[in-house]
């Protein structure tokens, strides 16, 4: 007895070639790196804060004296006073005892705009003198529009306190005088500029 072969079933749809089944795989995109957001730059200026401003003008100054006198006398205080009160003392009119009362009460002059108001008293014995002395020479002083006196309340009882002194005339009587000293410094600075330029010979080779 022959046995019939079998046949295999096939759907009736034609089967897709195995190439066609296999999909070609797609190159993936690469991938796009992460960017990480940061908040635009703010064009506002934030105000400097009191206490960290740095006083330009103070640290400036501060340094060379500092140099000349030591970390210790410079940060204890310093005064300023211009050079033409001295060296045109006899010219306006000051002496000795004058230039000490302006010296001390500059001492109490922090800022513009604050007048200094130490007592007679104390301006007394700083300097080594009784209090009438004081009174005197600022009266002086005030007579030739150097000093100019301004009587004060005090806050807490409504009564006479000390008196604040302006420098207003002062500074206008010394202005003409800070003028020659500049002058002068200038003419010297021109006298000393050519010579400094000068380059010193060099001899010709033989």
């Amino acid at each position: 007895m022959v046995k019939a072969p079998t046949v295999k079933k096939t759907s009736s749809a034609n089967p897709a070639p195995a190439s066609a089944k296999k999909t070609q795989p797609t190159e993936a995109a690469p991938a796009t790196p992460k960017v990480k957001r940061t908040k635009p730059a703010s064009t506002t200026v934030e105000p400097v804060s009191k206490s960290k401003a740095k006083p330009k003008v103070a640290v400036a100054t501060e340094k060379p004296i500092e140099e000349r006198w030591g970390k210790d006398l410079t940060a204890s205080g310093w005064t300023a006073i211009p050079n033409a009160l001295f060296v045109y003392s006899q010219d306006l009119g000051i002496d000795s005892l004058d230039i000490v009362i302006i010296l001390h009460l500059a001492k109490f002059w922090w800022r513009k705009g604050n007048d200094p108001h130490p007592s007679k008293k104390t301006l007394a014995k700083m300097i080594g003198v009784d209090a009438r002395t004081i009174q005197r020479r600022i009266a002086i002083l005030e007579s030739k529009h150097y000093i100019e006196r301004t009587a004060r309340k005090s806050v807490a009882h409504g009564g006479n306190t000390s008196n604040s002194y302006s420098f207003t005339g002062l500074i206008k009587a010394a202005k003409p005088y800070a003028k020659q000293l500049l002058e002068a410094r200038e003419e010297k600075a021109a006298e000393i500029a050519p010579s400094s330029s000068r380059k010193p010979a060099t001899k010709s080779a033989r």
